[in-house]
Protein backbone atom coordinates (compact mmCIF):
# COMPACT_ATOMS: atom_id res chain seq x y z
CA UNK A 1 0.00 0.00 0.00
CA UNK A 2 2.61 2.17 -0.71
CA UNK A 3 0.63 4.02 -3.81
CA UNK A 4 -0.03 7.39 -2.75
CA UNK A 5 -2.91 7.37 -4.80
CA UNK A 6 -4.82 4.55 -2.82
CA UNK A 7 -3.50 6.00 0.68
CA UNK A 8 -5.38 9.30 -0.47
CA UNK A 9 -8.65 8.23 -0.79
CA UNK A 10 -8.26 5.65 2.26
CA UNK A 11 -7.90 8.30 3.81
CA UNK A 12 -10.22 10.36 2.53
CA UNK A 13 -12.70 7.93 2.86
CA UNK A 14 -12.36 7.01 6.57
CA UNK A 15 -12.19 11.54 7.08
CA UNK A 16 -8.63 11.80 8.01
CA UNK A 17 -8.05 13.31 5.05
CA UNK A 18 -4.51 15.35 4.77
CA UNK A 19 -4.82 16.30 1.69
CA UNK A 20 -2.47 19.11 0.21
CA UNK A 21 -5.97 21.41 -1.26
CA UNK A 22 -7.83 23.08 2.06
CA UNK A 23 -10.86 24.81 -0.38
CA UNK A 24 -11.65 28.49 -0.53
CA UNK A 25 -11.32 29.78 2.99
CA UNK A 26 -12.11 33.41 1.84
CA UNK A 27 -15.89 34.39 3.37
CA UNK A 28 -16.30 37.99 1.74
CA UNK A 29 -16.30 40.11 -0.88
CA UNK A 30 -13.32 41.76 0.47
CA UNK A 31 -11.49 44.78 -0.18
CA UNK A 32 -10.68 44.04 -3.52
CA UNK A 33 -14.29 43.98 -4.36
CA UNK A 34 -14.70 47.30 -2.87
CA UNK A 35 -11.97 49.35 -4.70
CA UNK A 36 -13.01 47.44 -7.87
CA UNK A 37 -16.43 49.39 -7.67
CA UNK A 38 -15.13 53.13 -7.02
CA UNK A 39 -12.23 52.28 -9.79
CA UNK A 40 -14.82 51.96 -12.02
CA UNK A 41 -16.70 55.12 -10.61
CA UNK A 42 -13.88 57.01 -10.57
CA UNK A 43 -11.78 56.15 -13.97
CA UNK A 44 -13.73 57.75 -16.21
CA UNK A 45 -13.65 60.99 -14.56
CA UNK A 46 -9.80 60.69 -14.23
CA UNK A 47 -9.85 59.26 -18.45
CA UNK A 48 -11.57 62.47 -19.19
CA UNK A 49 -9.31 64.92 -16.64
CA UNK A 50 -6.15 63.75 -17.97
CA UNK A 51 -7.44 64.39 -21.75
CA UNK A 52 -8.59 67.76 -20.73
CA UNK A 53 -5.00 68.75 -18.83
CA UNK A 54 -3.30 67.27 -21.83
CA UNK A 55 -4.96 69.32 -24.39
CA UNK A 56 -4.11 72.83 -21.87
CA UNK A 57 -0.83 71.67 -21.63
CA UNK A 58 -0.62 71.53 -25.44
CA UNK A 59 -2.13 74.59 -25.80
CA UNK A 60 -0.01 76.41 -23.30
CA UNK A 61 2.90 75.17 -24.62
CA UNK A 62 2.23 76.37 -28.21
CA UNK A 63 1.54 80.09 -26.32
CA UNK A 64 5.25 79.45 -24.96
CA UNK A 65 6.53 78.81 -28.52
CA UNK A 66 4.59 82.34 -29.76
CA UNK A 67 5.87 84.34 -27.04
CA UNK A 68 9.34 83.16 -27.51
CA UNK A 69 8.82 83.63 -31.30
CA UNK A 70 7.78 87.19 -30.80
CA UNK A 71 10.80 87.64 -28.24
CA UNK A 72 8.96 88.02 -24.50
CA UNK A 73 11.27 86.97 -21.82
CA UNK A 74 10.74 83.31 -21.13
CA UNK A 75 9.79 84.02 -17.11
CA UNK A 76 7.01 86.22 -17.72
CA UNK A 77 5.53 84.28 -20.40
CA UNK A 78 5.57 80.96 -18.57
CA UNK A 79 4.06 82.85 -15.01
CA UNK A 80 1.29 84.27 -17.24
CA UNK A 81 0.83 80.99 -19.50
CA UNK A 82 0.82 78.70 -16.56
CA UNK A 83 -1.66 80.97 -14.44
CA UNK A 84 -4.23 80.87 -17.42
CA UNK A 85 -3.79 77.27 -17.46
CA UNK A 86 -4.72 76.73 -14.18
CA UNK A 87 -7.88 79.27 -14.44
CA UNK A 88 -9.06 77.09 -17.52
CA UNK A 89 -8.37 74.04 -15.83
CA UNK A 90 -10.87 75.17 -12.75
CA UNK A 91 -13.07 76.50 -14.74
CA UNK A 92 -13.52 73.11 -17.09
CA UNK A 93 -13.89 71.52 -13.86
CA UNK A 94 -16.30 73.72 -12.74
CA UNK A 95 -18.79 72.78 -15.31
CA UNK A 96 -18.43 69.16 -15.33
CA UNK A 97 -19.22 68.85 -12.29
CA UNK A 98 -21.81 71.54 -12.48
CA UNK A 99 -23.00 68.98 -15.11
CA UNK A 100 -22.76 65.85 -13.58
CA UNK A 101 -24.90 66.92 -10.72
CA UNK A 102 -28.48 65.16 -10.73
CA UNK A 103 -32.11 65.79 -9.57
CA UNK A 104 -32.20 62.06 -8.51
CA UNK A 105 -34.91 60.19 -9.96
CA UNK A 106 -36.96 62.06 -12.35
CA UNK A 107 -41.26 61.18 -11.79
CA UNK A 108 -42.89 60.15 -14.99
CA UNK A 109 -45.44 62.15 -16.90
CA UNK A 110 -48.08 60.76 -18.11
CA UNK A 111 -49.49 62.04 -21.39
CA UNK A 112 -53.22 63.36 -21.91
CA UNK A 113 -54.96 62.62 -24.61
CA UNK A 114 -56.33 65.43 -26.22
CA UNK A 115 -59.43 65.52 -27.90
CA UNK A 116 -60.21 66.74 -31.54
CA UNK A 117 -62.71 69.48 -31.13
CA UNK A 118 -64.57 67.83 -33.91
CA UNK A 119 -65.64 65.15 -31.64
CA UNK A 120 -66.29 67.33 -28.50
CA UNK A 121 -69.11 68.48 -30.56
CA UNK A 122 -70.29 65.52 -32.29
CA UNK A 123 -70.67 64.37 -28.99
CA UNK A 124 -72.53 67.29 -27.54
CA UNK A 125 -75.06 67.51 -30.88
CA UNK A 126 -75.77 63.99 -30.04
CA UNK A 127 -76.25 64.46 -26.45
CA UNK A 128 -79.03 67.50 -27.21
CA UNK A 129 -80.72 65.39 -29.65
CA UNK A 130 -81.32 62.45 -27.45
CA UNK A 131 -82.41 64.77 -25.10
CA UNK A 132 -85.09 66.23 -26.57
CA UNK A 133 -86.48 63.97 -28.53
CA UNK A 134 -88.70 61.30 -27.00
CA UNK A 135 -87.77 57.72 -26.88
CA UNK A 136 -90.01 55.24 -28.21
CA UNK A 137 -89.72 51.40 -27.08
CA UNK A 138 -90.20 49.21 -29.47
CA UNK A 139 -92.34 46.27 -28.12
CA UNK A 140 -90.71 43.09 -29.08
CA UNK A 141 -92.11 40.45 -30.88
CA UNK A 142 -92.35 37.30 -29.29
CA UNK A 143 -92.42 34.04 -30.27
CA UNK A 144 -92.76 30.69 -28.55
CA UNK A 145 -88.99 29.97 -27.96
CA UNK A 146 -88.55 33.02 -26.15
Amino acid sequence: MSDPYTLYYLRQAEGRYSGDYRGNSQKGDGLGSFLGGLFRRIFPLLTSGAKAVGKEALSTGIGLLKDAITGRSMKESVRERISQAGTNLTTKAANKMESMVGSGYKKRKRRRRTQSRVSTKRRRVTQRRSKSRKVRRRRRKRDIFG
